[in-house]
Order: C-alpha cells, then structure tokens, then sequence
C-alpha cells in the first residue's frame, strides 16, 4: 500500500533526523562513523554482530568493532544473552 509506504517513510526520516540532532548536540556525531550512525536509528534495538555484519555488508570483526564505539560512546549497552551471546541495545531516548 502506498500510503503504509508514505508513511513509514515519513516516520524514518523523522527518526533520523532526532537521532542526527542528539548525536550533534552530544558531539558524538563527528567521532561516529556513516555505518555507527545507521545503526542508532532504532531506539532500544537490540543488535547482534550476525545482525549488523548481515545489515551493513560487513565483515564479522568490522560489525564487532563498530558495536564497540557505539558502547565507548555510551549509545548502546552491551548484554550477554544465555550467557552466551553478546547482544548490543541502543540507549538512544526522545524523551
């Protein structure tokens, strides 16, 4: 349906440009990456490394290291998952 279509447009590009003003407001927009900036466009996601090397067309360390800056910049959290897998969750909040 075009008009789910219009709207789910709408919707992302409204997002996207809170998350660009939080990031340039905190300054953490000039130390990210295009890839880093992409993932943070979904509040509360949770990422794997699968998800993001699938996502970004990355290989598994490069995701992994992405991942990684995302916490040292305090964006996301890192969780373990069955004590096993390491997932990361965006902190990003428009509230």
């Amino acid at each position: 349906n075009l008009l789910v279509d219009v709207k789910t447009v709408e919707e992302t590009l409204a997002r996207s440009a809170k998350v660009d003003r939080l990031l340039y407001q905190s300054g953490a927009l000039k130390r990210l990456t295009l890839w880093q900036v992409t993932l943070v466009t979904e509040p509360g996601k949770l990422w794997s490394v699968a998800e993001v090397r699938d996502t970004l067309d990355i290989a598994d360390n490069t995701a992994r290291a992405n991942l990684r800056v995302l916490v040292k910049e305090q964006i996301a959290s890192e969780i373990t998952a069955n004590g096993q897998k390491t997932l990361y969750q965006l902190k990003i909040s428009f509230d």
